[in-house]
């Protein structure tokens, strides 16, 4: 009887629980790496190779930019945190002296569960699923010797179309580590994070099982809200 009790009990404050939590919003931002991964990857740089000679492969470095919400489930403990990312994913290569790239911009949203540990500076781990809309994709100096190269020919190789062979949607896994630092008002947040693509990138026969994947190092600040007046619909 006590256990039903409980339950009853349990079942009958959840929703007000969740509802009351305190919420944090914050700004961060910082520098993101990244490359391309997959089946594909290596014939594409063997394709580059037999067109080039020396190709030295390359990470591709860029910023990023995000606007989070994060709402607290357990105090101290359990969070989840949605997210609104701009990012640049893709390569750089080398060949003969000449450096040249290929990358698309997105519109990331991830969506995480953070578990903090009770530890020294009580970091945050967390993970969950992202998903991307592309909104600009470029090719920048491809050699001529490579503009005739089956991944290039006939799509526009000094780049201003390039979004047209480069699937407008992406999505994958992001899993992180991340801080909360008491400054002023708020957190000072300092955020390291992964993120790997699960999706093609491109949408021609060439760059087939080729995928993004990413490392960021960002820093920001973060204001927290008590719960009335938030819910759950207050997410990005």
């Amino acid at each position: 009887m006590k256990s039903r009790i409980s339950m009853i009990l349990i079942l009958t404050l959840l929703p007000s629980m969740l509802l009351s939590q305190e919420r944090s919003y914050g700004i961060k931002g910082g520098w993101s790496i990244s490359n391309f991964w997959g089946d594909g990857t290596e014939d594409v740089n063997n394709a580059f190779s037999d067109a080039v000679g020396t190709l030295d492969e390359q990470n591709l470095y860029w910023f990023s930019i995000s606007l989070f919400s994060k709402r607290e489930l357990l105090p101290d403990f359990l969070a989840i945190q949605s997210e609104l990312m701009y990012v640049r994913n893709g390569k750089s290569w080398e060949a003969d002296g000449d450096k040249f790239k290929v990358y698309a911009d997105y519109l990331q949203m991830p969506w995480l569960l953070k578990i903090t540990m009770p530890v020294f500076l009580r970091p945050s781990i967390y993970f969950g699923p992202h998903i991307a809309w592309m909104f600009r994709a470029r090719v920048e100096d491809v050699p001529g010797t490579l503009e005739n190269e089956p991944f290039f020919a006939g799509k526009d190789p000094d780049g201003r179309l390039f979004e047209g062979f480069t699937n407008v949607i992406d999505g994958g896994l992001t899993a992180g580590l991340d801080f909360d630092i008491p400054f002023g008002p708020g957190n000072v947040v300092v955020d390291l994070r992964y993120t790997l693509g699960a999706l093609n990138v491109f949408n021609f026969a060439e760059g087939d099982r080729v995928r993004n994947y990413s490392f960021l190092i960002m820093a920001g600040y973060s204001i927290d809200f008590g719960g009335n007046g938030f819910n759950g619909y207050n997410d990005f």
